[in-house]
């Protein structure tokens, strides 16, 4: 009814606030008004609302007021977000009279016309007034009220005060609850988005996560006057949520005339189809006509072009040209013409053809000229298409190209244009390593003549000619490729540096790892590389030395190698297999004779070990503790040592122990000696602990030696103290955080600054300390007694006074300093809240003040030296101070600067009268602790606790040897202590390594026995190997070295399977071992496996025996035989092949190969034929050991090394040349003549010059063609296209063929034409019933619900929740078009939400033109369900109180029944809702929005907040037990909605949706085993539903169920049980006796004790068993007769015994007590010597005393005193003094620590640089006065090889540290650089900087008129001089190049001949002198 007045209504809401309401339903109260004003658009132009609380008189308030002075900001956003909010409650009475007043005062200013409501909201019961006259008169005013209370209120005012019908305007309610409820049934309807109005940018930052600029740059931000949201608004023209980056601009064809929310469907499409408009258009004038059509009325239609027609001797492509717009005509042109202008004319939107009219002209080639050199005759003086033209060459050239050539359709020649070339021979194609002098002979052709010469490389050698030339045929003179370079020079190979390693940890070997050699050859081939002996690194090497040889060999055999060594010491020591020392002994006498169990021990390297020791069991030992050692030796030198204490307790009671700054205090009794432990002057005890300690003796103390025995510290009188305040300052307001912390500030800095003044007077020093627990008060005066509320609630420690008028405002400050540390603990926590009354004052209502609390702590100085009367005198000074400052504080309050402060305005003054104290009190600094008044500090072995303030023990691990530290030390790494309390770094001891196990996981530890592993160090335990498996040696380190033993008769590298069979001549008796023993006196056997000595025979051996072990050999050899080896080679496992022999080299192997074999292990067949024995083209075919050529024809010889010249015959006629080929011959014609051996005149179809099948015929001078149909031109070059007429369909790519055409089908295609659709679906791609749709060469899956992928092969995961984090409409899930049509649905789901303001809404369906409605839920306060429009407002209860909650929904059209369920209970349902409808398909599916148009218009109100999931829909009802199913457990058949499953919803979120993944529901429970102590599960299943069933431990009970079902939230149905111990009540008494037990508990056990007297009969024990009952017989405690057993009477006394006791009686002369009877003379007791001993007890006159001292000591002194008559000794005590082994010289080389001798004394042995120990680096000085070993001595560190140096000889000093190796390089080469290197500390040799070149002198001198013969200038060689014709050589002919690098001198000359005198011929006379030659 008002809905529809909302265009003008004035709305004024009377809330009651009164005290009977409460806050809670006040808060209930306001969110009714914000559903009622749900449907109504609140803006000044529309909707106004006013909203008045009240309470009482003075609390009629107006806190909305939109009515009186309507203002443009005042609407529902400002309402909801800002003014409603803001409202708090008070509380009062209910003073609605007041109320209507009120409202009438506001409606006074209602707008005419206007609709004018008031809405009364209270509990019903007013006072102050009846309101109803107040009602009556807005009635009559035309006003409508309606009343809304509460049932048991005033139900007759209520109904009075209501407009008429009154059922229609007083609702009365039972509880405030129902409020919300009322409003959604009476006013529900579906929200619509509204209106929007602008608003400040700021209101908007709450949208984004960034908080600021959310909106984008085409949107602004507006307030929703439907939706009371601020939200960002795209503006016209463009559509999307509005948030930045999401305007969109209208697409073209569409515009938005108005700024409004919404998606793609809020822009209006053009009203023509073929209008369009620019993105963004805002209004309908921007649709224009798109380009290419015409506006003609009011309708587009298409443009049209003039017609044209195709050119001369051209044709449009399939024959058609339309002329509509955007049409394309193609045009093309015969074969032989070509187009000229443009080949596609489109029609323009302006109606005219593209480009011009276009012509076909006929084709032509390029022009041709003659070449040079040639001449061309053609057919035509034009180069037109068909012309043919001939090219010949002149003599001495030949033609490159065709001689004849033809212009082609395609305006190309039908070749090349040839050219003549001078006739040159080609380059050279050598051979690899070949080369060539020129190079230009392999690089370009050479004329004929050119002469070239062959060579090698260096490294090779030729084989073959070594001149070519070229002949004037063009060919080369000989065969170059017979020509071949040998490779003559070995490879390069380079070893690592030797090795030295450690033998791994508890092996006998090392794993070792070296980089394999890699060789390289000149060759650039691979290089083969073999080891000697066969290793593959990493290898196992035992402990010794070991070389390893590696040789290189390339393809032609030659070789080098390079050798390195492997050397594996064992530096690890012997381990202990077993030591424990034995339990103390017990003794009446000095000494007894003790056995124990003798240590065991086992080395790593398994060789014999030598064990010594101090003592040996079987001999006599003195009553104390005694240190016996066992030290087992390696062949090695290292050791190790057991230490075993022998305690032998004898009756004597010794010191219990020796405390620190303490001393005992002893009395011998009857009973026993009792001794009281004290402390030293100026020093305390910390701890309240026992001090006293008995000793029955029996030499043990009671109570027994501890750790944590108290110890004596430092003390000094307390010398600080503290006073703590508490004081008020009055201030207008103190609710602000900075303000308070700004006065606190300001406070500490004034008041602390006066504190040196409040004590200068005097030594003590005084400080302020600030407490943060500050807080604001407030006194009411509305109220009669006033009331304080805080942290502690009414009470406090200070107590109240009188009542409290201060309320708490929760807030405070901190300041910047905290209590100190030592206060802590010490001093009251910080001063509580207290309550003050104060007079109530007559102006404001209210007045706040600041209560602050402070300490102030002074400290006077301690004297230098301790002096306690003045201590205790400055404490009491120290106290005094701090009790007189409360009144000077007072004074100083009320004055400046601390009367009065300032800050930010507010004036905050003092209030000294309020300032109250606590007395004062000492405290200690950190590190020690009060006591009394003494400070104590924390003894050593404790650290002061700055957490408890108390000395606590040093924690295992660390030690603490000073007193009052703050924390203990730590062990040094790799140590720990046994115990707390450790006192010193001696109690540290070093943690059990892997593989051992003690106690306390610390040294003496023992190694793991056989079947047992620990891979942890300090381990107190072994660890047992898994199932069957053991180990085969102690102390192994990891479950790998776990396995099953190797069986008699087998062995293997680690003693396990798997393993082999022991080889013929070798035998193993025993399980898990890694070798096999050898047959004695070369015996044999005739089997493998042989498991017994019994096995081996006489006969001779077949393998060889090797006197040494290649593994670890047995620890313990078997008696009856002798061994003469242990055998683990891996020769045993024949690991070479082919036939080969394997040799045993030390730890490797070496395989000796047939011949024709190579590699490590004989693996490779030899290929002779790597080499290319075979020449000229022969094929090789490799053999064993050999190779066989294949030749070619024409190259006969073994390696087809001969040739046969074919042209020797003249084979060639009519001049043509013959040139010479391999097994042929070509002849090279002349013009005109053609045929092998040029003996036929040219036929010019002989060329085949036609194409494509063309048929030629020859003609004289020429040829002619006849083409082959689908092909033209003169030669058929021409192929006709048959794909001009664009035969292919559906995008089919035409291919032209002969004759023909392809079409290439686009995919999806198929047929000649690509006429035919494929279907993809035929082959079922889809998996997992998904539906395959067929595409276009393609094909889609519709997967069912649930899966996802191509092929729906991936079933998606359901463990994750949807997170609706904030209220808006910009977080939802959307799937569109997926949906169905459906005529029943079922929708379930998980959901938690604690919003209580939005109406809430899981998931609606809209469709398209249909309706929004056509499935919604809505409403989380009590759900609304809408079908196809239609709704049913349900009577569920709220589902959002922040739990999870199951809802489940079902629909079915055929008679409208609904139902929902909520956790799996049906919550409301009913029938005929949309009866004989359908819920369309194709619509969007949202989660989190309704929807108010499909896929958008949603409302913030109606939107979604808090987590959903797993969401499925089905298109069928659901029974009520399948729902209950899903809402309690994980039902597999229905797991998965078959509509929509939850994995589908993934691909839908979009916005501020959280995507949480590991989701509670049906996820596994936890494991139960272990889960509380003791618990034990009888099954592991920890799946939704699985039922598990529980018990304990025996010894335990069960508390809870016992039986749990995992839930389907991942939890178990009942809270976890307890396992409680059993308990079995107080045991037996035992009379004249006690018990002692820490419980009675299940496991535990009592001890009994006689009372002193008495003695046990029975068992000391009794346990408690896990039935509950003790178990065994309680002893009993029967008399002892003391004077029969020994009694504590004296000597000289007669004992008698009583009953538990016994009296003694002095025999006379003797007197006393009997205990003690007095002698008449006696001396003192002499003591015992300090290791020594003392017999004789009797010390009265006359009695002797012996000594004797332990062993390694002597006795100084008299070794017998006697006591004499003047009760004193006859002679000085003796003392025993240790005694010293021989001095010890220093090692050569070495150095040597510790200079003393004596006895038990060890001394460390270490070596100077450059030498290595050999020997123990320890030796002790034993009680034989012998050195426990013998002193080590120094060996220098020896090198190996030095590193080789080509070409050079190496000779030694030596080869140990500082030795020096000399180089001296090999004839023929010289050295460069240093030729010594040295041998350092590190065991290798200085690295060589030298190198040996090769000696050469260079060209020789040059002699003149000679020429110099030899081309080798290296030493020793010798060049030849050769005088020149007429000259004649004077001197040696040679020259030697010398070692120096020069040649040899020489007088050498050439001379030239002399003819002598010419004859004489007279009358003629010779003219000229010379007679020399010329």
């Amino acid at each position: 009814m008002l809905r529809e007045k909302s265009g003008r209504l004035d709305l004024v809401f009377l809330v009651d606030e009164s005290s009977s309401v409460g806050a809670a339903n006040f808060l209930s109260e306001l969110r009714f008004v914000r559903k009622l004003l749900s449907d109504f658009p609140v803006v000044p132009s529309a909707t106004r609302v006013a909203l008045v609380t009240f309470s009482s008189k003075t609390h009629v308030l107006t806190r909305v007021d939109h009515i009186s002075a309507p203002r443009t900001h005042q609407h529902k956003c400002s309402l909801f977000n800002q003014e409603i909010p803001a409202i708090t409650y008070r509380g009062g009475g209910t003073y609605t009279k007041g109320a209507f007043q009120q409202a009438t005062k506001i409606l006074r200013h209602s707008r005419e016309n206007a609709t004018r409501v008031i809405f009364l909201i209270t509990d019903g019961y007013s006072n102050g007034g009846d309101p109803r006259p107040v009602a009556a008169s807005l009635r009559d005013l035309g006003v409508e009220i309606f009343t809304f209370g509460i049932w048991q209120g005033n139900i007759r005012e209520l109904n009075d005060m209501a407009s008429q019908p009154k059922e229609e305007h007083c609702y009365l309610l039972h509880n405030f609850a129902e409020f919300e409820a009322l409003a959604r049934r009476a006013l529900h309807e579906d929200l619509p988005t509204g209106s929007y109005i602008q608003e400040d940018l700021s209101r908007c930052s709450s949208l984004c996560e960034e908080g600021r600029d959310c909106c984008d740059l085409m949107a602004s931000c507006k307030c929703g006057t439907h939706t009371g949201q601020y939200d960002c608004v795209c503006e016209k023209g463009y559509y999307g949520k509005g948030l930045r980056d999401e305007c969109t601009a209208c697409p073209p064809a569409t515009y938005k005339p108005e700024g409004s929310p919404g998606g793609l469907g809020t822009c209006t499409p053009c009203p023509d189809p073929h209008h369009t408009s620019q993105p963004g258009s805002t209004s309908i004038t921007d649709c224009v006509c798109k380009p290419g059509y015409s506006l003609v009325g009011k309708t587009c239609e298409v443009v049209h072009c003039p017609e044209i027609h195709p050119p001369e001797n051209g044709f449009f492509i399939q024959n058609v040209c339309n002329n509509h717009f955007n049409a394309a005509c193609g045009i093309r042109c015969k074969p032989g013409f070509d187009l000229v202008g443009n080949s596609i004319r489109l029609c323009q939107p302006n109606g005219d053809w593209s480009g011009s009219q276009p012509s076909c002209r006929v084709r032509t080639c390029p022009a041709l000229s003659p070449p040079r050199h040639g001449r061309m005759n053609c057919t035509e003086g034009s180069a037109s298409y068909r012309t043919r033209c001939e090219v010949r060459c002149a003599e001495g050239y030949k033609l490159e190209g065709s001689a004849r050539l033809t212009c082609q359709a395609n305006s190309q020649w039908s070749g090349p244009q040839p050219r003549c070339v001078e006739i040159h021979c080609p380059p050279m194609m050598t051979l690899k390593n070949v080369l060539l002098l020129p190079p230009t002979c392999g690089e370009k052709e050479v004329k004929a003549g050119t002469v070239c010469k062959l060579a090698c490389r260096q490294g090779y050698s030729l084989l073959g000619d070594k001149e070519v030339r070229c002949l004037p045929s063009g060919d080369w003179s000989t065969s170059v490729h017979k020509a071949t370079c040998t490779d003559s020079e070995p490879p390069k190979i380079v070893c690592p540096e030797d090795v030295f390693a450690e033998t791994a940890e508890h092996h006998s070997s090392a794993n070792i790892s070296w980089d394999t050699p890699h060789a390289r050859d000149n060759s650039g081939e691979e290089v083969v590389v073999q080891v000697t002996p066969v290793f593959t690194p990493p290898q196992l090497f035992p402990i010794g030395e070991e070389q390893i040889t590696y040789m290189a060999m390339d393809r032609s055999g030659n070789r080098a190698n390079c050798s390195f060594t492997v050397t594996v010491i064992d530096t690890e020591p012997p381990v202990i297999d077993r030591c424990r020392s034995p339990p103390p002994f017990q003794t009446t006498d000095t000494e007894m004779v003790v056995q124990w169990e003798v240590p065991q021990f086992s080395d790593n390297s398994g060789g014999p070990l030598k064990i010594v020791s101090t003592h040996l069991p079987g001999l006599m030992f003195p009553t104390g503790e005694t240190l016996v050692q066992y030290t087992a030796t390696d062949p090695s030198g290292n050791n190790r040592t057991c230490d075993i204490r022998i305690v032998i307790q004898g009756s004597t009671c010794e010191r219990p122990f020796d405390p620190v700054n303490g001393e005992f205090t002893c009395i011998e009794e009857e009973e026993g000696v009792n001794c009281t432990l004290y402390c030293k002057d100026g020093y305390s005890f910390t701890h309240e602990s026992v001090h006293s300690y008995f000793c029955a003796h029996n030499g043990m103390w009671n109570p027994p030696y501890s750790s944590e025995q108290p110890d004596c510290s430092l003390n000094r009188i307390a010398n600080h103290g503290f006073k703590p305040f508490e004081m008020l300052f009055k201030a207008s307001r103190c609710d602000d955080p900075d303000l308070l912390k700004s006065f606190a500030g300001d406070f500490n800095r004034a008041l602390g600054g006066m504190m040196p003044t409040f004590c200068s007077g005097d030594d003590i020093e005084c400080k302020l300390e600030m407490l943060s627990q500050s807080q604001c008060l407030e006194y009411n005066y509305d109220y009669e007694n006033g009331f304080a509320i805080g942290p502690g609630g009414w009470g406090s420690n200070w107590g109240p006074q009188d009542g409290q008028e201060y309320a708490y405002f929760d807030v405070g400050f901190a300041t910047d300093r905290q209590p100190s540390a030592q206060q802590q603990g010490v001093t009251p926590r910080s001063s509580p809240l207290r309550a003050k009354r104060h007079r109530k004052p007559t102006g404001p209502t209210r007045d706040q003040k600041i209560q602050i609390f402070f300490n102030i702590t002074a400290s006077i100085p301690l004297p230098l030296s301790r002096n306690d009367s003045a201590e205790v005198t400055n404490q009491k000074r120290l106290l005094r101070t701090l009790e007189q400052l409360t009144n000077r504080l007072k004074r100083t309050l009320s004055k400046q600067p601390l009367s009065t402060f300032h800050i930010a305005s507010e004036m905050i003054v003092a209030d000294p009268k309020s300032l109250e104290s606590k007395k004062a009190s000492l405290y200690c600094r950190p590190g020690s602790v009060l006591k009394g008044r003494m400070c104590v500090h924390c003894p050593i072995g404790t650290y002061y606790s700055l957490e408890y303030s108390t000395c606590e023990s040093c924690w295992i691990g660390s030690f603490q040897d000073l007193e009052g530290q703050m924390e203990c030390k730590a062990c040094p790494d790799g140590s720990s202590t046994p115990y707390l309390h450790s006192r010193s770094e001696a109690e540290c001891k070093a943690q059990c390594k892997p593989g051992s196990f003690s106690v306390n996981g610390l040294e003496t530890c023992e190694s793991c026995p056989l079947g047992q592993y620990q891979p942890g160090f300090g381990s107190k335990h072994c660890l047992p190997c898994p199932g069957d498996t053991t180990t085969v040696n102690r102390g192994a380190v990891d479950v790998g070295e776990c396995g099953l033993p190797c069986k008699a008769g087998h062995f293997s590298r680690s003693g396990l399977v798997p393993c082999y069979p022991c080889p013929r001549d070798y035998y193993q008796p025993e399980e898990g071992r890694s070798f096999c023993l050898s047959c004695p006196f070369y015996g044999t056997t005739t089997v493998t496996g042989a498991t017994t000595i019994q096995h081996c025979s006489s006969f001779g051996s077949s393998f060889l025996p090797k006197e040494e072990s290649m593994t670890t050999p047995p620890k313990v050899i078997r008696k009856d035989y002798q061994a003469s080896s242990q055998v683990f080679h891996e020769c045993v496992l024949n690991p070479c092949q082919n036939n080969a022999r394997c040799e045993e080299m030390g730890a490797g192997y070496l395989c000796d190969c047939l011949p024709g074999f190579t590699g490590s292990n004989c693996e490779s067949d030899i290929n002779e034929c790597d080499s290319a024995p075979c020449q000229n083209g022969g094929i090789c075919t490799d053999g064993l050991g050999d190779f066989l050529c294949e030749c070619q024809p024409g190259y006969p010889g073994s390696q087809c090394e001969a040739e046969v010249n074919e042209c020797s015959s003249n084979p060639c006629v009519n001049n043509g040349i013959c040139v010479d080929e391999v097994d042929q011959f070509t002849c090279s014609c002349r013009d005109g003549y053609t045929g092998v051996h040029c003996e036929l005149e040219i036929d010019e179809c002989q060329s085949n010059p036609c194409l494509n099948k063309g048929l030629c015929e020859d003609l004289k001078g020429g040829y002619t063609c006849t083409c082959a149909q689908g092909f033209a031109g003169d030669i058929c070059e021409i192929n006709v296209n048959e794909c001009s007429s664009a035969p292919c369909w559906n995008g089919g790519t035409c291919s032209d063929a002969i004759n023909d055409f392809v079409c290439q089908c686009p995919s999806g295609y198929t047929g000649r034409l690509c006429e035919v659709d494929i279907n993809e679906c035929d082959s079922s791609p889809c998996l997992n019933g998904a539906t395959c749709i067929d595409g276009l060469g393609s094909f889609t899956c519709r997967c069912p619900p649930g899966f996802n992928g191509t092929r729906c092969e991936t079933e998606m995961s359901s463990s994750f929740n949807l997170d609706f984090e904030v209220s808006g409409i910009h977080g939802f899930v959307m799937m569109d078009g997926v949906m169905p049509s459906l005529t029943a649905i079922t929708c379930t789901f998980w959901m938690k939400s604690s919003d209580t303001t939005n109406y809430g809404t899981p998931i609606s369906y809209a469709v398209e033109g249909g309706s929004d409605n056509a499935f919604l839920l809505v409403d989380y306060n009590g759900w609304v369900v809408y079908v196809n429009g239609k709704e049913r407002i349900t009577d569920c209860p709220a589902v959002n109180n922040g739990r999870w909650h199951h809802i489940g929904v079902t629909w079915r059209s055929s008679d409208g029944e609904w139902k929902v369920y909520i956790d799996g209970n049906l919550s409301d349902g009913g029938k005929g809702l949309s009866i004989g409808t359908t819920i369309p398909g194709g619509g969007a599916l949202v989660l989190g929005q309704d929807q108010d148009q499909r896929g958008e218009g949603f409302n913030p109100v109606e939107s979604f907040v808090g987590s959903m999931s797993q969401l499925n829909i089905w298109d069928y009802v659901l029974t009520a037990q399948q729902i209950k199913a899903l809402a309690t457990s994980c039902p597999e058949d229905i797991a998965k909605g078959n509509v929509l499953a939850w994995p589908d919803f993934l691909t839908g979120v979009m916005g501020r949706v959280k995507i949480t993944g590991n989701s509670v529901f049906c996820a596994d429970c936890p494991l139960l085993e272990n889960a509380v102590p003791h618990l034990r599960a009888l099954s592991t299943a920890t799946s939704p539903s699985s039922q598990v069933e529980l018990s304990c431990d025996p010894g335990f009970y069960l508390v809870g169920e016992p039986v749990q079902q995992c839930l389907n939230k991942g939890a178990w149905s009942h809270a976890l049980p307890r396992c409680d111990r059993v308990n079995c009540g107080p045991p037996p008494p035992l009379e004249f006796g006690l018990y002692f037990g820490t419980d009675f508990q299940a496991g535990s056990s009592v001890t009994y004790q006689c009372n002193s007297g008495f003695y046990l009969l029975g068992e000391s024990k009794m346990k408690c068993a896990n039935s509950g009952t003790w178990k065994g017989n309680p002893p009993a405690c029967l008399d002892v007769d003391e004077c029969a057993i020994g009694s504590e009477c004296d000597m000289h006394a007669k004992c008698h015994n009583t009953d538990g006791s016994y009296t003694c009686t002095c025999i006379h002369p003797y007197s006393g007590d009997g205990k003690n009877c007095t002698e008449p003379v006696k001396c003192k007791d002499p003591g015992y010597p300090e290791f020594g001993h003392r017999d004789g007890s009797i010390f009265m006159m006359g009695s002797e005393v012996v000594f004797t001292c332990e062993e390694g000591y002597e006795l100084i002194g008299s070794s017998h005193i006697t006591c004499s008559e003047l009760g004193s000794w006859d002679r000085p005590f003796p003392y025993c003094k240790a005694l010293s082994c021989r001095r010890l010289a220093v090692p050569e080389n070495g150095i040597m620590t510790g200079r003393n001798y004596t006895f038990g004394s060890k001394v460390t042995f270490s070596c100077k640089k450059g030498f290595l120990l050999r020997g123990p680096a320890e030796i002790q000085c034993l009680a034989s006065l012998k050195w426990s070993r013998a002193p080590p001595t120094c060996q220098p560190v020896a090198c190996g090889e030095p590193s080789a140096v080509e070409n050079a000889n190496v000779t030694f000093t030596g080869r140990t540290y500082m030795s020096t190796a000399s180089y001296t390089c090999v004839e023929g080469y010289r050295l460069q650089g240093r030729a010594e290197v040295l041998c350092e500390a590190s065991g290798r040799w200085s690295d060589p900087a030298l190198l040996c070149v090769m000696v050469d002198c260079g060209h020789p001198p040059t002699l003149m008129d000679a020429s110099t013969v030899g081309s080798n200038f290296t030493l020793g060689s010798l060049v030849h001089y050769i005088c020149k014709e007429g000259y004649t050589l004077i001197g040696l002919m040679t020259r030697e190049c010398l070692p120096t690098g020069e040649w040899s001198q020489s007088s050498a000359h050439c001379l030239a001949r002399s003819c002598g005198p010419p004859a004489s011929n007279r009358p003629c006379l010779p003219r000229g002198t010379p007679q020399a030659f010329w």
